[in-house]
C-alpha cells in the first residue's frame, strides 16, 4: 500500500502463482490485483507485469470481487507507518497473519511502480489530490483515502446483479434448537463442497446429541476399516506346518502372517526366492501363547 501525506492512495494485493515458484513477486510471474480502497474489495488484476486477467490462472475464480478481511486494520497500521517513519512517501508491505492479523513486512521509501499497472490508474494524479491536505490524524488520512480512491467498482458491480457483495469472512447469526442466537464469524469458501461447524458451537446451538451421534459412526468406520485390512493380511501364511525360529529371532508357526517368501537363511533350506521375511502375530487368543514358548533352532 502506498501512502502519501498521511493519506492511502493506492493499493495492491500480490499473488503467488506456479510461474512465480510460490513468490508473490510480478517480475517473476506472481498476480497483483487492485483494490478498491473504500472497500477493500478487489478491482482488475494483472499477470506479472504483462496483460490483465480475469481469472486465476487454469482455474474459473474470479480475481474481482474479493473481501480483504481486516482493512480498515490494514489502512491504519500503513498509515501510522508512515508518520512513524518521519517519510511524506513510502510503500508498507502488509501481510495478514492468521493469529495476529496484519502485520508489516517492510517499509519502502521507493516501492515498486507495478501497483498502477494493477489498479488501472496512474499514481501522479492522485498524488497531486492530496498533496498540501491538513491531515491531523490517522482516521482522517484513512476517511480521506476511502472517500477519494474507492467506492466505485463495489457499487457498480452491486448495481448489475442486484446484490451485495460479501467478503472472505463475514459475521453471521446462528439459531439454535432452543431458539438462542450465537453471532460468530464465518469463513466463505466458494472451493469448498461442505460446509462445516465448529464441535463446541454446535453443543452450544443445542445439537449435542447429534456430533456425538456423528462422531460414533466416523468411530465405527475406522474400527471396521482395520477389520478388513487385517482379513486381509489373512491370506499370506507361513509355508511350514510346524514351528521354526527366523533370522530376526522370532518364531514362525502356520497361522502367523506373512507378507514375503521364506528365504535360505531362515530355514536352512531354499525356495527359489533367496528374499527375507518379516512375520508378525495375529491379535488373537489362539496364537498369543505360542509367543511364550522357547524359541527353537534356526535349523530343523
Amino acid at each position: 500500500m502506498i501512502v502519501f501525506n498521511s493519506v492511502p492512495v493506492m493499493a495492491m494485493l500480490r499473488l503467488p502463482t506456479k510461474n512465480s515458484e510460490g513468490k508473490a513477486n510480478l517480475q517473476q510471474g506472481a498476480i497483483g490485483v487492485g483494490i478498491d480502497l473504500a472497500r477493500g474489495t478487489t478491482t482488475s488484476a494483472i499477470f506479472g507485469k504483462s496483460h490483465l486477467i480475469e481469472y486465476v490462472p487454469d482455474t474459473r475464480l474470479l480475481l474481482s470481487g474479493l473481501k480483504i478481511p481486516h482493512w480498515k486494520e490494514v489502512l491504519q497500521l500503513a498509515v501510522e507507518a508512515q508518520q512513524i517513519s518521519g517519510l511524506g512517501f513510502l510503500g508498507a508491505d502488509i501481510a495478514i497473519d492468521r493469529e495476529r492479523g496484519p502485520v508489516i513486512i517492510e517499509l519502502n521509501a521507493r516501492p515498486g511502480l507495478s501497483i498502477q499497472l494493477a489498479n488501472v490508474s496512474g499514481l501522479k494524479e492522485r498524488l497531486e489530490r492530496v498533496r498540501g491536505l491538513k491531515i491531523k490524524t490517522v482516521e482522517r488520512g484513512m476517511r480521506v483515502g476511502m472517500n477519494l480512491f474507492g467506492g466505485e467498482i463495489e457499487e457498480e458491480i452491486e448495481g448489475l446483479s442486484g446484490k451485495k457483495l460479501i467478503g472472505s469472512v463475514e459475521k453471521v447469526t446462528f439459531i439454535g434448537k432452543d431458539g438462542k442466537e450465537i453471532e460468530v464469524e464465518a469463513k466463505i469458501d466458494t472451493g469448498a463442497d461442505s460446509t462445516a461447524i465448529d464441535r463446541e458451537l454446535a453443543f452450544q446451538l443445542g445439537f449435542e446429541e447429534t456430533v456425538r451421534e456423528f462422531e460414533r459412526r466416523i468411530e465405527g468406520k475406522k474400527k471396521s476399516g482395520h477389520r478388513t485390512r487385517q482379513r486381509g493380511a489373512r491370506e499370506a501364511f507361513c509355508r511350514h506346518s510346524r514351528p521354526c525360529q527366523h533370522a530376526s529371532g522370532k518364531i514362525c508357526q502356520r497361522g502367523f502372517l506373512s507378507s514375503h517368501h521364506h528365504s535360505r537363511y531362515d530355514h536352512g533350506q531354499s525356495d527359489g526366492t533367496g528374499t527375507s521375511i518379516s512375520h508378525r502375530p495375529l491379535k488373537s487368543r489362539i496364537f498369543r501363547d505360542h509367543w511364550k514358548k522357547k524359541p527353537l533352532p534356526l535349523s530343523h
